[in-house]
């Protein structure tokens, strides 16, 4: 055959693959080797989550070719070793390839015919993916039921993808040695040679002569056929009376099932015609008519290809896309829970928490801190390691966690819809993606908002700018706006993108000032067309169990949801409680959910903490606040009263003196990066995505503060009373720092805007110095300039130098250097600053809030930091596996109740 394949362990990036160790004529042959290596490398560009990924190429023995982390060699040697395989005296060729779990399809044909409510499904992926390999002009050349996986959540796979042509000798159409099983290859005349499994070759590949797309096509209704009936095609007792029977034999029609929808016959006939001119000509068109069948399309109204049918959805868009909602749905129904065959084992909903590393500190921004793969399998953290936020996976079958390079200073993040990539948003807007075979990162676009979500689908990545949304194409290319914000409604932000699966329609939270007022839509990634989905509603999901899922009052609901009319069609039930998920900073709710039915929320105990007041010498004292999600605390000019955020939703305020707690701003939800103003007469911070300004004596004075941008990161107080200084996240410039005024005296101006990355703008007590973080170097440091000229800067930091602090005298400055808080005398009172020695005064174990730049401490006049200990026992992130058979019994019992 084609070799043989061993399961084996990637120690570089723990996860198991799939080693086929290749025939060793392929040592003996540098041309045919050299074809082999350029066949594989078009086979690896190829990305479809139906088509098992081709990861490396290995000559063991020679220099490396491709990208390889399984220790080969010594597999090699241990075999030898043990006698189970010649030593070889040159090289071992061996593809790495993706670890594809599950029975193939043959094992499935083996125990009868497969219902053709199954089956459509597994036959629709398998044209899906030799569509996406036709379009790449890749022929698989030998499909069958032994090389088509079908996973336990459905998920089809095919493998050996274009090896039968990868592996023939230059000129030629075959390799020279005969084997009847389970790869027929045999010496061809002149015209060419024969490469395949006989019962499933086409009659032009019998024959030895060319072959193109048309011979999968033939492999494929031979597929298709065995699929429903569940025994062999083209049975014979040797390969040549099988190959006769290919040749000549006539394929029986009648043998097809009974109730089988006589266009399913037809396409099975098609398929099935020995002349290929004749034969069914583009698998698309197999795998569309597949999509009509399984939703049920009577054939008068299935529109003819570039026409419209007039049964268009409420988005006015073309029927392929509507084909492909419906085709998704379909396909994903065959195994929703409450849909599958009785006879089958029901699947038990367990609830687990999920653990990482002790050294990953998890970002305090719920948007920020986790995510899940499609298939369930992945969860994706944001943490701090040694000060760096970088985006970390875990496999949840497996204890170990996999950093993600080239992810510094990550933001948001998001899964590809084979969860084989991540996209993902750095600090400076940069949106990026990568491969998790080879973590190789293409910059896609710049601007990007750093809350609001992203989302990747089909044919693109859904982010927000400027609270708008947008769609980047995967493979590059200038990105789309997709919608406009409506100031007549009052629309501050649109956020929380989520595509349907498998189609390019988004559902999305429209959010306003008032959070009564948001609602979810829905918008088409082809055109930009909305449509409102459901009013009061935020943080859209979409279930396999057909419902919408939805935050309202703090609680999760259910509705169940049409994907074609994009409209909810019943009632909507409580299915999780108030207070039991946290909340985040766009007012949604933290959870996200798998299109196998797994959940995975943050509940709101979720990196609980208490507020400690700590010495120079690390000694800490817990000051009366209850253990909560506490975010930023902050001394006021006073140095009288800490404030903290809770649970994103408000601020609460503690005074020392008194030693009292009470409630400094009105509950709203996204209310972060709170700041007291130089006068302490108002709070500065984010509300509901937007800056926001509230007095603090308990008058209810409040506003949104003028030309505040949804990408401002309120950081500092201004030089005066109606001034705050904001970090700008921009395209153009990365990260700017701008002086905003309150009342809307002016517009903003830049203070430090370049190439570079500079935000955490604080301004000395005398308003003499700008203290703030650079990238100018290529790292993070803390450094100052002279206000206002602010012509030259002096470096603070020795190293890594991240959310800096003013000690109130400005005498002093702090700084986090990922393993201490540091201290650096300061001497401002000259045209030249004398800045002192880095001194560390203890090791910094505490929470580091939200980003890498705005301080998760502040210091009282005494010289004590006021921070967030996580030493009080916080709950995990909770994962519920096959959550989606517990929502159906809530929903059957009417909700929570």
């Amino acid at each position: 055959g084609m070799g043989e394949v061993f399961r084996a362990r990637d120690t570089k990036l723990n996860r198991d693959v799939a080693i086929k160790v290749l025939p060793t004529a392929f040592a003996d042959d540098p041309e045919r080797l050299a074809r082999f290596t350029r066949e594989a490398q078009t086979l690896a560009s190829l990305n479809h989550p139906n088509i098992a990924a081709i990861y490396g190429l290995e000559n063991v023995g020679a220099p490396l070719v491709g990208a390889l982390h399984a220790p080969l060699g010594a597999l090699t040697e241990d075999r030898e070793r043990a006698g189970t395989r010649p030593a070889s005296t040159g090289p071992t060729i061996a593809l790495i390839m993706e670890l594809v779990e599950g029975e193939d399809l043959s094992a499935h044909i083996a125990r009868g015919p497969i219902p053709i409510a199954e089956a459509l499904p597994i036959a629709r992926q398998i044209a899906e993916a030799l569509e996406a390999a036709h379009e790449h002009g890749i022929v698989h050349r030998d499909l069958k039921p032994a090389n088509i996986k079908v996973r336990a959540d459905g998920t089809v796979k095919i493998l050996d993808f274009g090896l039968a042509k990868a592996m023939e000798p230059a000129g030629t159409s075959s390799h020279p040695n005969v084997s009847h099983s389970p790869t027929l290859t045999h010496q061809g005349t002149s015209a060419g040679m024969i490469v395949g499994t006989a019962a499933y070759m086409s009659p032009e590949q019998a024959k030895g002569k060319a072959v193109d797309k048309r011979t999968d096509i033939w492999a494929f209704g031979v597929v298709l056929y065995e699929m429903l009936t569940g025994r062999r095609l083209f049975a014979a007792e040797d390969v040549s009376e099988t190959l006769a029977a290919v040749l000549t034999r006539d394929v029986n029609a009648t043998s097809l099932p009974k109730d089988a929808p006589p266009r399913l016959k037809a396409l099975v006939r098609d398929c099935l015609i020995r002349d290929s001119k004749q034969r069914l000509r583009d698998i698309g068109d197999a795998r569309r008519l597949l999509e009509q069948i399984i939703v049920g399309a009577p054939d008068d109204r299935v529109a003819p290809e570039g026409t419209e049918t007039r049964s268009r959805s409420r988005l006015g868009v073309a029927l392929p896309w509507i084909i492909s909602i419906l085709a998704v749905v379909a396909a994903v129904s065959a195994r929703w829970p409450g849909r599958v065959d009785p006879k089958t084992r029901p699947r038990v909903p367990l609830h687990v928490e999920v653990a990482f590393p002790q050294d990953l500190e998890p970002v305090s921004s719920l948007e920020q801190s986790f995510i899940l793969s499609p298939d369930g399998r992945l969860v994706g953290i944001t943490a701090f390691k040694k000060g760096a936020r970088r985006l970390h996976v875990r496999r949840l079958s497996s204890s170990e966690t996999v950093e993600i390079g080239e992810s510094d200073g990550v933001n948001l993040a998001a899964f590809s819809p084979d969860s084989q990539s991540l996209a993902f948003v750095t600090n400076s807007g940069a949106l990026s993606r990568t491969s998790l075979a080879d973590q190789q990162r293409v910059r896609l676009t710049e601007g990007v908002d750093l809350t609001g979500g992203i989302s990747w689908g089909p044919k693109g990545i859904a982010f927000v700018r400027s609270g708008a949304l947008w769609i980047q194409p995967v493979e590059g290319g200038a990105p789309r706006q997709l919608t406009e914000l409506d100031s007549g409604r009052g629309e501050v932000a649109h956020a929380n993108p989520q595509f349907l699966p498998g189609a390019d329609v988004l559902l999305f939270s429209s959010l306003t000032g008032d959070p009564g007022a948001q609602r979810i839509e829905a918008v088409s990634a082809q055109d930009g067309k909305r449509v409102v989905v459901l009013d009061g509603a935020a943080t859209p999901l979409f279930s396999p169990t057909g419902h919408l899922l939805f935050a309202r009052a703090g609680g999760l609901f259910a509705a169940p949801f049409d994907p074609i009319g994009l409209k909810v069609t019943g009632t909507a039930t409580a299915v999780i409680p108030k207070g039991q998920i946290a909340t985040t900073i766009m007012g949604g709710l933290a959870v996200r959910l798998s299109q196998t039915g797994d959940l995975i929320y943050v509940p709101t105990g979720y990196r609980a903490a208490r507020v400690v007041s700590v010495g120079r010498d690390g000694s800490a004292a817990v000051l009366p606040f209850p253990t909560e999600r506490f975010m930023n605390p902050r001394v006021s000019p006073s140095g009288r009263i800490v404030t903290v955020e809770v649970q994103s939703s408000r601020v609460d305020a503690y005074d020392l003196d008194r030693q009292t707690v009470s409630r400094l701003t009105p509950e709203a939800p996204g209310t972060v990066f709170s700041l007291w103003t130089r006068d302490g007469r108002a709070l500065a911070y984010k509300r509901f995505n937007v800056p926001y300004w509230s007095a603090s004596d308990g008058s209810g004075r409040a506003g949104a503060i003028p030309n505040g941008v949804t990408n401002d990161f309120t950081s500092g107080a201004g030089p005066d009373p109606d001034t705050v200084l904001s970090t700008r996240v921009s395209p153009k410039t990365s990260g700017d720092i701008v002086l905003l005024s309150i009342s809307g005296k002016f517009k903003p101006k830049p203070l430090i805007a370049g190439p570079t990355y500079e935000g955490g703008a604080q301004l000395s007590k005398d308003g003499r110095w700008l203290l703030y973080v650079s990238s100018e170097s290529g790292r993070l440091e803390t450094q100052v300039r002279r206000y206002p000229s602010l012509d030259r800067s002096w470096r603070i930091s020795s190293g890594l130098g991240t959310q800096p602090r003013w000690r109130p005298d400005g005498r002093e400055i702090y700084y986090r250097d990922g393993e201490n808080l540091v201290a650096v005398a300061f001497d401002g009172l000259g045209e030249e600053p004398v800045i002192g020695k880095p001194t560390p005064l203890f090791k910094d174990e505490y929470d580091l809030g939200q980003g890498v730049t705005i301080a998760a401490y502040d210091v009282t006049p005494d010289g004590r930091f006021i921070m967030l200990s996580r030493d009080a026992k916080g709950e995990g992130l909770r994962l519920v596996l096959n959550w989606t058979e517990e929502l159906l019994e809530i929903i059957a019992r009417g909700g929570i109740q």
